[in-house]
């Protein structure tokens, strides 16, 4: 997965040097993006009857840590599964989304991902299916 927006880039930069105080979110909230501009930050988040970001506590329960040293890699611990689509149009899915809030809130990370979400279909994201990497060099 695992691009760090430019929100959360300069959020984390101005924690770094002392600009601002952070506190990392209790929970992140998953959504599945229909569409998703890297330079700009902007996105369109899917929606569909039924749709809703799923909750992730922010907790060791939650992720699983990478201990190489090459790379800092953290997964999903757990599947994350969206709520079933209920009718209407198929729904292109492009990117997967972390969020800091249930509804609005900001994007925090992002990656590309392909799906098309038709009717009755569950959107499952199995354990470690989703990764976020922090490269060395």
């Amino acid at each position: 997965m695992g691009n760090l927006t430019k929100y959360f880039k300069r959020k984390i930069q101005d924690y770094l040097f002392g600009l601002v105080s952070y506190t990392p979110p209790t929970n992140y909230y998953v959504g599945l993006l229909t569409s998703y501009n890297s330079a700009t930050d902007s996105y369109t988040e899917g929606t569909y009857t039924g749709y809703s970001r799923v909750v992730v506590p922010n907790n060791k329960t939650s992720f699983n840590i990478s201990t190489d040293t090459a790379v800092a890699e953290i997964t999903n611990a757990t599947a994350i599964t969206f709520p079933m689509k209920e009718g209407g149009a198929d729904v292109t899915v492009t990117h997967i989304g972390y969020f800091d809030a249930l509804t609005g809130g900001n994007l925090l990370f992002v990656g590309k991902w392909d799906v098309i979400v038709q009717n009755y279909d569950r959107v499952i994201i199995e354990a470690n299916g989703l990764s976020i990497k922090v490269l060395n060099g």
